[in-house]
């Protein structure tokens, strides 16, 4: 007799992987941005 076929498990229904949206905070205009880094002579070079 021919192998009895395996059954095939329908795959578990996964969650949606989609992330919820992530809500940045409102960047309150005004705010003085601090200065990045490597903007000085000192972090430069090397």
């Amino acid at each position: 007799p021919p192998p009895p076929t395996p059954v095939v498990q329908p795959p578990e229904p996964k969650p949606d992987h989609k992330k919820p949206e992530h809500k940045k905070p409102d960047h309150k205009p005004g705010k003085p941005g601090k200065p990045g880094r490597g903007n000085g002579p000192k972090e430069r070079g090397g």
